[in-house]
């Protein structure tokens, strides 16, 4: 009897550890396979979230894993960050993200082939590729419970001079005692700095940190309250900069678009009807659209110097088109959620970075119905062919 119940033992250990090792395991591959959307012969490549697009590469995550995909091929696991002990820990189980719907544990931003660096667990993590070894830079002054989630997807950038920069992303309610700020590595994320810090009270938190490829600037934008919302560029690597609006939900901005003849953007809003904007470059008005969007903007992404598309979010699960003419136009939906489960919103994730040249449009729909969370590319040709341009004015 008793060797009867050693070897039960055993085998519960050995499932244990089994159960385990799937729950912490990610896969060394993840190919892409054949999928219809919307009437699109895609490609689809699942349990991701996606990060960048650089050069040839296309960069996700999937927990604490980073992938990339190289001249269209398959996503190759490189690297899984360890994070420090604590609550974060919980992230590298595949039920819990599931559960609670938090896939975006990782924002990534490749400096080379064999240099990443990672935002993880309340740490920025510089990341050697080519040795598999990883080295915590930085620590972030807001993340965890009750405070914040560190940095927005579209709160870190790289400049035209290699300059890195994110934006703290707090979350604390009914506050304005603490303090606000843009920070800066000079030196690929060894060292960090505050470039730029806003007075305590001025800013719930900011929204996005973006490198201007055509204008030579980063912009950067705030939220959430009117009084606290604010979007404006800096051509002096962060120190100072030039305010485009303030003081309304219409500056309340997550993303932007940037076009050759101007700076697109949705809002952000959630106390007011949610529009899109556009910033002439050659006059600096800011132009409102009559169109109202289902819900806020979390991502853009330029596919050409004339337009692109937004990725929404929240009361919407959708992909628009918007460009520097024109009404904004919908092109992808998804299914939200009813009743929505808890953790963050259902979004349509987009790319940050620029892929040299650009064959693909890439989609992440996240906490969907139809996707938890996947990657979709539509071959570019197909893409112009069903959405040849946007309408013109007034139509």
């Amino acid at each position: 009897m008793r060797r009867r119940f050693g070897g039960l033992a055993v085998l519960v250990l050995l499932a244990t550890a089994g159960l385990a090792a799937k729950e912490v395991h990610t896969p060394r591959e993840i190919p892409w396979v054949e999928a219809e959307l919307h009437g699109f012969a895609a490609q689809r490549a699942d349990d991701l979230v996606l990060q960048e697009e650089r050069g040839r590469d296309v960069w996700a995550t999937q927990g604490y894993s980073l992938y990339r995909s190289r001249d269209g091929g398959p996503f190759v696991k490189l690297y899984t960050v360890r994070t420090r002990f604590g609550e974060a820990w919980g992230g590298y189980l595949r039920s819990l993200r599931r559960a609670f719907g938090y896939q975006e544990l990782v924002e990534l931003l490749p400096i080379s082939d064999g240099l990443v660096i990672a935002f993880a667990g309340g740490m920025v993590y510089r990341v050697d590729l080519v040795h598999g070894t990883q080295e915590a830079v930085h620590t972030l002054r807001y993340f965890g419970r009750g405070q914040g989630r560190g940095v927005m997807g579209s709160g870190l950038a790289i400049d035209g001079q290699g300059r890195l920069f994110y934006g703290e992303y707090p979350t604390f309610a009914g506050r304005n005692d603490y303090s606000v700020a843009l920070w800066r590595s000079l030196d690929e994320g060894r060292t960090w700095e505050i470039a730029y810090e806003f007075p305590l009270g001025s800013v719930r938190h900011i929204h996005n940190v973006q490198w201007d490829p055509v204008g030579g600037a980063l912009w950067m934008g705030t939220g959430d309250q009117d009084s606290r919302s604010q979007l404006g560029y800096s051509t002096d690597g962060g120190r100072t900069f030039t305010w485009i609006g303030k003081g309304s939900q219409r500056f309340r901005v997550v993303s932007l678009l940037f076009l050759a003849d101007c700076v697109a953007w949705g809002m952000d809003a959630d106390t007011q009807a949610a529009r899109t904007l556009r910033w002439w470059r050659s006059s600096g008005i800011v132009e409102e659209n009559a169109r109202v969007l289902p819900g806020p903007v979390y991502f853009t992404e330029a596919l050409d110097a004339t337009g692109g598309i937004l990725g929404l979010a929240e009361m919407d699960a959708a992909v628009w088109r918007l460009g520097c003419s024109g009404e904004p136009e919908k092109a992808l939906q998804w299914t939200l959620p009813n009743p929505k489960p808890p953790g963050p919103h259902p979004a349509i994730r987009l790319a940050r970075g620029q892929p040299e040249p650009r064959r693909y449009v890439l989609v992440n729909p996240l906490r969907t119905v139809e996707d938890e969370a996947s990657i979709y590319r539509i071959p570019l040709a197909a893409w112009r062919t069903r959405f040849p341009d946007l309408p013109p004015p007034g139509e």
